[in-house]
């Protein structure tokens, strides 16, 4: 058989091992992550402004940002959304084509690494066929994995074929690019490019250090990459890398300790698959002294030393199995927790690349065995690909579908993930058990909607108590704590519950609760202001809604339901901030007013059911009217400070600038603000007027100023009492007035408040 004939028959061989072991996959769902990063992310909806997909991490999921940087699977993901519309056999079939491509890259490269078209065949098949890429092929949002792999192929080959600073220099490097912007962990391209030196025909040492000057460019483009997605991710989230914050097993020792057996358990795993497992929660080290982590560690090193003596001295063959056995290291060190731990000790997608090095030690294995006995290789290699294929055909079906995957895919291990999904699966249940309830009693049936929604709170209860125990045990055994939001979830039901069955004052503990362990969720904070409102404290209820529609997506978005993703129901928002305005109104907050039955115009744009949409014109035209009065009187009597003190309350109203009401304040009384009354005016014109939170704690500040200038001032006193109740301190505003009241120095005016105000 002639070479290219060989070449030929093991391209279509690898192929079509790729499609026949791992298409069963095709009609698989949306699974897990692929919620967030594929079919419910806002940033698919169309390409744009395509730049935004690199300088944005953001865009991989905007509901919920990570530590991730992988701008090419995302914008991957954007192109399918054009193409396949919400289908995922698309995205799946794009998944298989990446790995089958994959396999047939790492044919050409064991090709022109000096293997034969027999090995090299055997060896690229085997990766084709591996059972632990099954989760990298049917796993869509293991993309980046796929998309890494083929541009670090690709850039090895390249490398391997430059001769200097040509074309293909350059594409090595271009590729090279390409991989690390598809995951980050490709960072270490350069490193395959001196181990491809080491281990091509009339390599090794004197060749790779012969090429030193090429190799400069690649690392100071890789070190460039590294650092800058470092500051990115780093300038948006909480300052550290990694997926979580702490070290496995609460120090070091123990996370290096754990590490050293996750890797040794990676690299029996990828010789003897035959347990293939969603999450491997391995139970942890407690320090690096354990039996356990110090045979993992003997056995890591004793692979790597063979890996280096093959490069460097080995026989026949054997620099391109080494290479391969470093190759695999390489493929894994981001991953390896030495650095900064990452979401799960061990999982089967971080030996993707990995594989493909230990494919290379796999060709050398059947060349060494081809030379002694070509047909019983053969028929040995054959019966290998087989055997595995037919692993990865059976785990393949564990992809099928959400509750398949959790039910089939921990492999009867530990899995925190697969507890999570039926917890969050029992919730959803609740949560519909409770929108029978409130349909119900909306349709007249006290007695049916009582019987609902006390079994919906029921179920809910209990889920609340599994989900921290889960918690509970997690922290137990890896000393870290867990993400809160499976239970947040839960505590916004629970308050949807409560609140339904008449107990606001309950509805806005678990809101509260689900707000404090989830921060910044429009939901937690839209039911907040819901029970706020029922309570009758309307100052927080409007500051909480107003925070709840920043942080949610447009409206348009929303889609009904008990638990719809980050959005607020716009019939909530209107009949919250309703009252709310109206509220502010009798207070004399105008612009404050105008700016909630706006936000509630907005977010109900239906004039039967919103009547904020007819009030705020109307009101829109008042302000701008009195406005107009102010500015005059301003005019005619400059220096009067009752009317520069109105004018910084209306310049303060609707978000004007605050350095317009400082201007205006300085014309009517100078640069100097002396006396506790006008600090005492400055507070309140200029940072209660609006009606913000941030505005009521800025006043604070400013009465507390006063009084320690001015101590036991009556009217600091109020302002302060004023802010206390405001920010939810009533026990503290009473203790104020009270003071205002007992003090015999106390003006009339500022007794008559504090009495009204107690009563």
């Amino acid at each position: 058989m002639t070479p290219g004939r060989a070449r030929t028959l093991g391209l279509l061989a690898v192929l079509l091992a790729a499609v026949l072991f791992h298409g069963r996959g095709l009609g698989g769902e949306f699974l897990f992550d692929d919620h967030r990063f594929v079919d419910r992310n806002a940033s698919l909806a169309e390409i744009g402004n395509p730049l935004r997909f690199f300088t944005d991490p953001s865009t991989a999921d905007p509901r919920q940002p990570s530590d991730i940087y992988r701008p090419l699977r995302t914008l991957s993901f954007v192109l399918e959304r054009a193409l396949f519309g919400d289908s995922p056999a698309g995205y799946h079939a794009v998944s298989l084509a990446l790995h089958a491509a994959n396999a047939a890259l790492l044919l050409l490269l064991l090709l022109d690494l000096g293997a034969a078209p027999g090995p090299a065949a055997f060896g690229a098949a085997l990766f084709a066929a591996h059972p632990a890429n099954v989760e990298a092929v049917a796993w869509i949002s293991s993309r980046a994995d796929l998309m890494a792999a083929f541009f670090t192929l690709l850039a090895v080959l390249c490398w391997v074929r430059a001769r200097g600073p040509d074309r293909w220099w350059i594409l090595s490097m271009a590729a090279g690019l390409l991989a690390c912007l598809s995951k980050e962990a490709a960072v270490v391209f350069p490193g395959f490019f001196v181990l491809a030196d080491l281990a091509r025909p009339g390599g090794g040492r004197e060749a790779a250090l012969g090429r030193w000057r090429l190799l400069v460019p690649p690392l100071l483009l890789a070190a460039g990459f590294g650092l800058g997605v470092k500051l990115l991710l780093e300038s948006g989230r909480r300052g550290v890398l990694g997926h979580i914050p702490g070290w496995w097993g609460g120090s070091y020792g123990a996370n290096l300790g754990t590490a050293l057996r996750a890797a040794a358990y990676q690299a029996l795993f990828a010789a003897f698959p035959f347990v293939p497992s969603l999450d491997w929660y391995m139970e942890l080290s407690r320090s690096l002294a354990e039996p356990c982590a110090l045979a993992s560690a003997a056995f890591l090193a004793a692979l790597l030393a063979l890996g280096i003596r093959g490069v460097l001295r080995g026989g026949a063959g054997a620099p391109l199995a080494g290479a391969g056995v470093l190759w695999a290291f390489l493929g894994g060190l981001l991953t390896s927790h030495l650095l900064f731990p990452v979401g799960i000790p061990r999982a089967d997608r971080f030996l993707y690349l990995s594989l493909a090095g230990a494919a290379a030690a796999a060709a050398v294995g059947y060349a060494r065995a081809a030379s002694v006995h070509p047909r019983a290789a053969a028929v040995l290699g054959a019966l290998a690909v087989l055997g595995l294929g037919g692993i990865t055909h059976d785990r393949t079906a564990a992809w099928a579908d959400e509750k398949t995957l959790w039910i089939e895919g921990p492999a009867g291990g530990y899995s925190p993930r697969a507890r999570g999904w039926f917890i969050a699966e029992r919730t959803f249940r609740a949560a519909k058990t409770f929108d029978r309830g409130v349909e119900a009693l909306d349709a007249g049936k006290p007695e049916a909607a009582a019987r609902l929604l006390a079994g919906a709170r029921a179920e809910l209860e209990v889920l609340l108590g599994e989900v921290v125990a889960v918690r509970e045990e997690w922290r137990e055994r890896t000393g870290l704590d867990v993400d809160a939001r499976f239970e947040a979830r839960i505590r916004r039901n629970l308050s949807r519950v409560l609140f339904r069955s008449g107990d606001a004052a309950g509805a806005l503990r678990e809101a509260e609760a689900s707000t404090a362990l989830d921060p910044g969720d429009p939901r937690s904070l839209a039911l907040e202001a819901i029970a706020l409102e029922r309570l009758g404290r309307l100052q927080r209820a409007g500051w909480r809604m107003e925070e709840a529609l920043a942080a949610a997506p447009p409206p348009a978005q929303f889609v009904p339901g008990a638990e719809a993703e980050g959005m607020v129901p716009p019939v909530d928002a209107a009949a919250v901030l309703l009252p709310v305005a109206k509220w502010r109104l009798s207070r004399g907050l105008d612009g404050a007013a105008l700016r909630a039955l706006e936000a509630a115009a907005k977010a109900l744009p239906d004039p039967e059911r919103n009547p904020a949409i007819e009030q705020a014109p109307d009101l829109a035209l008042q302000i701008a009217a009195r406005r107009k009065a102010l500015d005059a009187a301003c005019a005619a009597a400059p220096r009067d400070a009752g009317a520069a003190a109105a004018r910084i309350a209306y310049v303060g109203l609707g978000g004007a600038d605050m350095e317009a009401a400082r201007m205006a304040w300085r014309e009517a009384f100078g640069t100097a603000m002396e006396g506790a009354s006008l600090r005492t005016l400055w507070a309140l014109c200029t940072m209660e007027a609006d009606d913000r939170e941030e505005g009521w704690r800025a006043a604070e500040a400013h009465h507390r100023e006063t009084l320690s200038l001015f101590p036991g001032d009556p009217g600091a006193r109020l302002g302060l009492a004023r802010c206390a109740e405001a920010l939810g301190r009533p026990e503290e505003a009473a203790s104020l007035r009270r003071a205002v009241l007992e003090d015999p120095a106390s003006p009339p005016e500022a007794v008559r408040e504090a009495e009204e105000r107690l009563r």
